[in-house]
């Protein structure tokens, strides 16, 4: 069998969601109010990230101090040269930013495709919005699209995740590591999934796939 692993980024490959970092260090409590709008679904990703980004003036630095600081998990390494080594893909799909994500991956020297929403710098940053999916609206990268898009008919598709960017990609895919908003979600549609706290759970779970 044909395995491709779609893993979120922001508090699955991190330890800690990049974008709530950049809110505790810049926001306030009307940000924070918007970016709860966001999880109860009452604005878009789109909507969100406009308007935090008008409101917090975010500098170059800013982004390049998240970069520096944003631990990953102490097992990704392993997972991806585990997948690597079986010539399966990885996609790192996000919500967040692309520029953070690249900066993260080259900090680590790290190679994975990734597909995220993209910060402009003019004076101060914009964003757009690549892999957004007007059927929907409700995320700025429409996850669901590109797994649709990326996984070939038959391969089994194996997603991480841990927010609510994830629900309906994940919903969508044969196996479902979940932790956090995601566990929660899948537990209240009855939908399977396993818990991990690291990517050491998927190593352990791939040991089981291999041996038969």
């Amino acid at each position: 069998m044909q395995y491709a692993f779609f893993v979120d980024f922001d508090g699955t490959i991190t330890l800690e969601d990049t974008c709530d970092m950049l809110l505790m260090r810049y926001g306030n409590s009307r940000l924070w109010g918007i970016n709860e709008q966001w999880e109860n679904k009452e604005i878009s990703t789109r909507e969100c990230i406009t308007n935090c980004l008008a409101e917090m003036r975010l500098t170059p630095e800013a982004i390049h101090q998240v970069v520096r600081e944003a631990a990953i998990d102490p097992h990704f390494k392993s997972f991806l040269a585990m997948t690597q080594e079986q010539g399966y893909p990885v996609y790192i799909v996000s919500d967040g930013y692309a520029q953070i994500i690249q900066g993260v991956l080259a900090r680590e020297c790290l190679q994975v495709p990734y597909y995220a929403n993209e910060l402009h710098y003019d004076d101060h940053y914009t964003v757009s919005f690549p892999h957004f999916a007007k059927e929907c609206g409700r995320c700025g990268t429409c996850k669901t699209s590109l797994i649709k898009q990326l996984a070939k008919p038959g391969v089994h598709r194996v997603y991480l995740g841990d927010g609510t960017s994830d629900f309906c990609a994940a919903a969508g895919c044969d196996t479902i590591f979940a932790r956090g908003k995601l566990a929660q979600y899948c537990r209240a549609q009855q939908i399977p999934y396993r818990d991990f706290q690291s990517f050491q759970e998927v190593l352990l779970w791939w040991e089981t796939v291999t041996k038969g």
